[in-house]
């Protein structure tokens, strides 16, 4: 077996091993219960009713995290969360995370475009673990304090939902996406002129270096690329993400991070016309051009099939680096949760992918 097939392989592998135990620590709820704001002083959950539980607190200072211990989870347990801000001022988000501290859910708003802005989510375990943590603060889009009321209930021994091979289309022919809380795209065909008038001509060879290495960073797990240089059209469902169009400000958006990859039909966009000398101090070549292109792809592909935000220069999904990291291969790993997601926890994007979507094919 391949050596970084075999490393994939003993993530899976490591997942049903058991997680190293923090200190129990004795139940209560936040308002009597601090410090409890790792994993270590974790609340542990008392369950009635089978496995019902109400979590109260209280998010003071803003950047307060209460954390709980939900005990052990198998694969096919459901976990379901559903916050009440019990003061009005208190807008919250929860995160789940199994005993090594990774993530497993999260959630701000149920649905931001609804007006239902307190926090829900109902997910199906992926791996066993000998716990699974629940932590709620303050939304980092809104920082704030107040009470919380916290439903918890796990419905034991469900489906594991299996992982779904995921078609993904590049479009380089332009078109018209929506990006939810943003606006709407027009984007032309794609031109390597559009970035830098001295790339004229070379748009076929920066195509080629963008596929490349999009399905370089995909490699490891089952996803089929296909783009609009085919001759045929892709099957349904696919992913699509354009690639062109105007915002000066971020290199590109997705239209959401999709949890688990549960809309495997959404799509993304890839301003590539702001990857040019005012951004990174100078005329790039083509082959740190479509690096750089190509890994911003991969990077809003992430978010479609649910990934978010790291702390990790070297991480696909990293926020925080200039754009100069961009210029340096990067790679799905392991790493620290931006703070913009949450204040602790770390992401493991190997081991999501490999639940999401599966190893790839040999």
């Amino acid at each position: 077996m391949p050596p970084k097939r075999l490393s994939l392989l003993l993530v899976l592998l490591g997942c049903l091993a058991g997680c190293p135990l923090p200190p129990d620590q004795k139940g209560g709820n936040a308002k009597d219960g601090e410090p409890d704001d790792t994993f270590a002083q974790a609340k542990t959950v008392s369950y009635v009713a089978g496995d019902f539980a109400t979590l109260t607190g209280t998010i003071d200072p803003d950047t307060d995290v209460d954390v709980f211990d939900l005990g052990p989870m198998q694969p096919g347990d459901r976990i379901i969360v559903d916050v009440n801000d019990a003061a009005p001022a208190l807008d919250a988000i929860v995160a789940c995370f199994d005993g090594r501290g990774r993530l497993f859910r999260e959630n701000d708003d149920e649905d931001f475009a609804a007006n239902r802005l307190d926090s829900f989510f109902d997910e199906a375990v992926r791996h066993a673990s000998d716990r699974y943590y629940l932590a709620v603060s303050s939304s980092p889009f809104g920082r704030s304090t107040g009470d919380y009321i916290i439903q918890v209930e796990i419905i034991r021994d469900g489906p594991v939902p299996p992982p779904q091979p995921q078609n993904f289309l590049l479009d380089f022919d332009g078109g018209t996406v929506s990006i939810p809380g943003d606006r709407t795209y027009d984007v032309g065909p794609f031109d390597a002129a559009s970035i830098d008038a001295a790339y004229a001509g070379q748009t076929d060879e920066l195509k080629r270096i963008i596929v490349e290495t999009f399905l370089e960073r995909f490699s490891d797990f089952d996803v089929l690329l296909f783009t609009t240089d085919d001759d045929f059209a892709p099957p349904t469902p696919f992913s699509r993400i354009l690639f062109g169009g105007s915002n000066p400000r971020v290199f590109g958006i997705s239209q959401a991070v999709d949890p688990y990859n549960a809309r495997p039909a959404d799509e993304a966009v890839i301003f590539s016309p702001t990857f040019g000398r005012a951004v990174f101090g100078r005329l790039l070549t083509i082959e740190e051009l479509g690096l750089a292109i190509g890994q911003v792809a991969a990077h809003e592909a992430g978010h479609l099939l649910g990934l978010n935000h790291v702390a990790d220069i070297t991480d696909l999904m990293d926020t925080i680096g200039g754009p100069s990291t961009l210029l340096d291969a990067q790679d799905f790993k392991e790493a620290p949760l931006d703070d913009s997601v949450f204040g602790l926890g770390t992401q493991d994007a190997v081991l999501l992918l490999l639940e999401i979507l599966g190893m790839a094919s040999s």
